[in-house]
């Protein structure tokens, strides 16, 4: 048996194991969906590697502007800042907030 072969059989022995414990199985169909979004996991793997706080002012940010997500602007500067802006934010303060996960999609007033 060949090392491909035998690397194919424990990845289907993996999958069995994951599908069939798999409490949510409709989460684990949403992973494989977004899984075969083209950079999406390079993009994921990026941000869990972020300090806490930017984690926190990204996650807030994009569930503020969740319902409008054309508002958003993306500025690059000179000086290398990117800068997030959306009207939504307008005469509010961002303020970084931990957001659990599974409530990221929640609309939340800061």
């Amino acid at each position: 048996m060949t090392a491909s072969v035998r690397s194919d059989q424990n990845l289907r022995t993996v999958l069995k194991r994951l599908a069939a414990t798999c409490n949510e199985p409709a989460r684990l169909l949403e992973l494989c969906y977004w899984s075969e979004e083209p950079e999406l996991l390079a993009v994921l793997r990026h941000y869990v590697n972020l300090p806490e706080g930017a984690r926190d002012a990204l996650r807030a940010f994009l569930a503020i502007t969740a319902d409008c997500p054309e508002t958003v602007e993306v500025r690059l500067t000179t000086e290398g800042d990117v800068r997030l802006a959306s009207p939504v934010l307008s005469g509010r303060a961002l303020q970084t907030v931990p957001l659990p996960p599974h409530d990221a999609h929640k609309e939340r007033t800061l």
